[in-house]
Formats: structure tokens, sequence, C-alpha cells
């Protein structure tokens, strides 16, 4: 079996997440990626949320860990096609000032019931699909004072 450990960061909005397109994949998925070596998770959830919403680490944007802290799953990779151990950090981004209006078009708000009930009209990352439903995401949101 293969192991994989990766961050995503949980950007939430009006009971929406915000979620990337995929173009390998087709789909739309959370932000965030796998660990580089020696890198410790809260620097990846940095390094990705940098690297794909284009916005910088205490100017624009904090993290913090989510809770649960992470989630362990196991699926067949799409990529290797085969059974493979998940090990994801989750991050709740706050933002220190509004970058809706910069958002780039991979980049869509998606309503959370519609992942927890499964009719979004979009195409959802199964890891997405299976992560959304086990997490309380009410109380969240990433550009005000979280409850």
């Amino acid at each position: 079996m293969n192991y994989r450990t990766s961050v995503f960061a949980l950007v939430l909005h009006k009971s929406q997440i915000l979620l990337q397109h995929n173009p390998k994949w087709g789909d739309y998925s959370f932000i965030g990626g796998k660990l580089e070596e020696n890198e410790i998770p809260i620097e990846a959830a940095y390094r990705e949320i940098e690297e794909e919403l284009y916005i910088q680490r205490n100017v624009d944007f904090l993290i913090q860990e989510f809770s649960p802290k992470y989630v362990e799953l196991e699926k067949i990779s799409k990529r290797t096609h085969t059974l493979t151990h998940y090990k994801i950090y989750l991050f709740y981004l706050t933002a220190q000032r509004n970058f809706l209006t910069s958002l780039r078009p991979e980049n869509i708000w998606i309503p959370v019931l519609d992942i927890q009930n499964g009719s979004s009209s979009y195409k959802i990352s199964e890891i997405v699909k299976e992560i959304v439903p086990k997490l309380e995401l009410s109380a969240y949101d990433s550009f005000q004072k979280v409850i």
C-alpha cells in the first residue's frame, strides 16, 4: 500500500466552500496538495494557499488547525491506480482582508449542502465528497470572526 500525506485549506463563506478546478482530473477539489520532503503540515498549507490563490500569508490571510486536525482514508489513487492510505491535515483560512474580488476563474464557491447531499452540478472530487460530510462547517466563515 502507498502512503500519502497532504494538506487541505478550508475556505468558507456564507455556507459555501471554495474549491479549485483540477484540469488533470477534470474535477473540483480543496485548495492544497501534498507535503514536500521535510516539510511540516502548516508550512505546506501556507505554501499551497500562496501558490493556488495568489495571496500572501500574514498580509492577506492566516491559517489555523481545524478540528479534527487530520482525516485518514484509503482510496484507489487516480495517479498510481493502487490502494493508497491518505493522511490529510486540515487547516482553516481566515482572511486579513477580503480577497473575494481577486479570485481566479478556476476557483468557485460551492454550497456545502450541495456537496453533503450530492446535488452539485459541478464534478466534485471523490475526496471532497467523502470529507465534507464528516466535518462541522456551519460555524466557520473565513471573512468573519469564528463563532
